[in-house]
């Protein structure tokens, strides 16, 4: 037997509203939260590299959780990774410029 799609199902029907005081299609739905992502900087100059630059550059994007922590004996010094509080849904990609 096949489900009905949600589509398809009538939300007006006593068989639901007899459970639920409102039904909403999910649809319509608003989510607010926040979650935790991770900042992946790089092109940054080996000259800019310190904690308060990282964590100037995450912090347009969100609260910063988890700064990076400049490692100098680091074999490939050409990213760096913060972790950061956001209410971004969706993926975060951006080039900001850096000045010195």
């Amino acid at each position: 037997m096949m489900k009905p799609r949600v589509s398809e199902v009538d939300f007006n029907c006593s068989d639901i509203t007899e459970w639920f005081g409102r039904v909403d299609s999910g649809d319509i739905a608003e989510f607010n939260f926040d979650r935790i992502a991770w900042i992946k900087i790089s092109g940054l100059p080996p000259k800019l590299w310190s904690e308060e630059k990282f964590t100037s550059i995450a912090e347009s994007f969100g609260q910063v959780v988890i700064p990076f922590v400049v490692d100098q004996s680091a074999v490939n010094p050409s990213f760096g990774k913060v972790g950061i509080i956001t209410s971004a849904l969706s993926s975060i990609s951006r080039e900001p410029l850096v000045g010195s």
